[in-house]
């Protein structure tokens, strides 16, 4: 059995707009069991900042998109502080997903950005590696 306390739910941006009405009934079910909740692919779909103050969300993922393209284009780069400022104001984690470069890194850690995945880390796992990986304590 598992502690609710350690279990994250992640739900797509678009999946939550399209069910709003449903997703805020078992969003505040799940919340009431101490479940976390994130809203995964943000700044894909056409979620309104309205709507998002109405979901019981503990974190907001930032697409990998919006990460490879900070670096690539300094354009983009407003957008990824924009986002880890909502998600703070809003008192949620923000997570970059999508990160393979030192330098990805080190620009989400100057913006504070609580926490990031990618390839950089790991490359996804077979489930027993994941004892293994984190017995050897990795330093990242």
């Amino acid at each position: 059995k598992i502690n609710p306390t350690y279990l994250e739910l992640e739900i797509t941006e678009s999946v939550i707009m399209e069910n709003t009405n449903a997703i805020k009934i078992i969003f505040q079910q799940l919340k009431q069991r101490n479940i976390k909740l994130i809203m995964d692919d943000f700044g894909t779909g056409y979620s309104s900042l309205s709507y998002l103050h109405s979901f019981p969300l503990n974190a907001l993922k930032i697409d990998k998109s919006f990460v490879k393209r900070m670096q690539d284009n300094k354009e983009n780069m407003g957008l990824v502080p924009a986002m880890i400022g909502i998600a703070n104001s809003m008192g949620m984690s923000a997570i970059a997903e999508g990160v393979e470069t030192e330098e990805q890194l080190a620009q989400l850690r100057s913006l504070n950005c609580n926490f990031a995945q990618g390839f950089l880390f790991s490359e996804p796992i077979e489930q027993q590696l994941v004892v293994k990986l984190l017995a050897a304590s990795p330093q990242w």
